[in-house]
């Protein structure tokens, strides 16, 4: 089985086909003792426990200490384990199979299930499957262990679906599976890659708190009901592409960690849909944009407009990220939320500046040093004092070495003023004021002056911008 393409096992076979779960030896395994989960649970656990030594077994990551425990009993356990097994079997017109090997995948697979299929505290050593079975009443399995690959592919499962806390060490594939009740994931480890392509939920969906340390793919889902993906991290490439989100969807306080390449994104909302009110608040993408080309997003959309949620500096790809910025923009532009809006423009501008060809960049460039694009009242104001500062002190300087010349009588005071006229030609201070001083001065000083005045005319333009964005002048 590839990491891509042959991640399924193929489509379900018709439900008339399926074979009953009491026909299975490990169905029959895990629950000798009926609704008695403990024992059930004691049982499973102990039987496969065999497939470790007890050097390996001490050296499991984070294994739960009860699952250590009860890994323990099967010599204690294994006389009235087989007895039991054979009685079931016993019972059934079926040729009795021997009792399943430790060493050996479990097949759970093409079956029915009657009955809610509880595997809270179990652990799976090996790959195990339910791959194209029915389980009618549900799933529960609170803190279940599964080692290698677990497939729930074109699994439908119906009533409560119940994972929490549970730890997949190796990949865990619901490629077109069936949630059609509530389906609740939350503080589970998914430690590798988590495969749920074209899975449908059918009801309420929680993965909240949940820990995806590799991939996850959720593409072609369709989420129904209220879906949650609260204070989730993702620490690899999470790919939501083609998603309905029919119901509300929750990303408030969760964490994306991937990082782009040049070519694609590694966290990817492309052609989704959210039909209801969505919430990205509190939401960190610490090191790349999401994708949103041809996301339909909700007006009423949530993000987080603060420097502490989205990454520092260029980013990959940056095509796709200045387009996001823009989307995000534009949806926070029609919510009225002025500031907000203009945090994803001075990031798009960002984008903006580095991807032109060089001569086109420069616009973008100064635009963002003097006024960090329209948003800064200090840079253009300090820009416009360094300009007149620098005209008083080349003014005063020729003013104190002229002293017999027909400026023999301006001073400090008159350079002060002429810089400032200068700065601000619009008020005619320097037609009124200052037209014999600048017809005296040397052709240098007359540049510098003519100089002042084209640069105060952007930098007074941007300090505009920036009071406006202050003080929501429109």
């Amino acid at each position: 089985m590839s990491d891509d393409s042959k991640e399924g096992e193929g489509l379900a076979p018709p439900q008339s086909q399926l074979k009953h779960a009491d026909q299975n030896p490990w169905y029959v395994l895990m629950t000798l003792y009926g609704d008695d989960h403990d024992k059930n649970r004691r049982v499973w656990n102990a039987w496969a426990g065999q497939v470790w030594s007890q050097e390996q077994k001490d050296e499991l990551p984070e294994a739960p200490s009860l699952v250590l425990n009860e890994m323990q009993d099967w010599e204690t356990l294994k006389d009235e384990v087989e007895d039991l097994f054979n009685k079931r079997w016993s019972s059934q017109k079926t040729e009795q199979p021997r009792l399943p090997d430790p060493r050996a995948e479990v097949d759970l697979s093409n079956l029915h299930f009657d009955q809610r299929l509880d595997l809270i505290g179990m652990v799976f050593p090996k790959q195990v499957s339910f791959a194209g079975s029915n389980i009618r009443f549900g799933i529960w399995a609170n803190n279940t262990w599964f080692h290698r690959l677990v497939s729930f592919s074109h699994t439908r499962i119906g009533e409560t679906v119940i994972f929490d806390s549970a730890k997949f060490e190796d990949r865990a594939i619901f490629e077109a599976t069936t949630f059609s009740g509530d389906a609740q994931f939350d503080k589970v480890t998914f430690c590798n890659k988590a495969y749920f392509v074209k899975a449908q939920f059918e009801a309420w969906s929680s993965f909240v708190w949940t820990e995806f340390r590799k991939e996850a793919k959720f593409s072609g889902c369709e989420f129904v009901g209220f879906s949650s993906f609260r204070a989730a991290k993702f620490f690899s490439n999470a790919g939501f592409q083609s998603v309905q989100f029919k119901g509300i969807a929750d990303f408030a306080e969760s964490e994306f960690h991937a990082s782009g390449t040049k070519g694609i994104a590694g966290i990817r909302f492309t052609d989704a849909i959210f039909s209801k009110p969505t919430s990205f608040r509190g939401a960190t993408f610490k090191h790349s944009y999401p994708e949103l080309t041809n996301t339909d997003l909700n007006l009423v959309t949530d993000f987080s407009a603060d420097a502490l949620h989205w990454p520092e500096g260029l980013t990959v790809p940056s095509k796709e990220a200045r387009e996001s910025c823009g989307i995000i923009r534009n949806l926070l532009s029609k919510k009225g939320l002025t500031e907000d809006q203009h945090f994803f423009f001075r990031r798009e501008m960002f984008f903006a500046s580095h991807q032109e060809e060089w001569l086109s960049r420069i616009p973008y460039q100064v635009y963002g040093w003097l006024s960090d694009y329209g948003h800064s009242i200090a840079r253009p104001f300090w820009g416009l004092f360094v300009v007149w500062f620098i005209g008083v002190a080349f003014f005063s300087a020729h003013f104190t070495a002229d002293l017999s010349g027909p400026l023999q009588d301006a001073n400090d005071w008159t350079a002060l003023g002429l810089s400032f006229s200068n700065l601000f030609p619009v008020f005619g201070f320097g037609r009124v004021h200052f037209m014999e001083v600048l017809k005296n001065l040397p052709a240098g000083l007359q540049f510098l002056s003519g100089f002042q005045t084209v640069a105060s005319l952007p930098l007074l333009f941007f300090l505009g911008l920036g009071l406006r964005q202050r003080f929501r002048l429109r």
